[in-house]
């Protein structure tokens, strides 16, 4: 999935950046690279959220046919 694969780019981005800003959270490069990854984190929230909505909407009407 190419949301997995940016979320662990990002993430790994922010940990480079924060090493080589000698442990600075407050450097700018640092905090926007945490935005972006957490705007990439609430994406696949969203989208696992969707997921399982979609996948329990397909599975109700299937349990209720089933004989007893």
């Amino acid at each position: 999935m190419r949301l997995k694969r940016r979320i662990e780019r990002l993430r790994n981005a922010m940990i480079l950046s924060y090493i080589c800003h000698d442990g600075d959270l407050s450097n700018l490069e640092v905090l926007r690279i945490s935005e972006r990854l957490d705007e990439q984190l609430n994406n696949y929230i969203r989208y696992t959220r969707q997921r399982t909505l979609l996948v329990g909407r397909l599975i109700s009407p299937l349990q209720a046919t089933r004989p007893s």
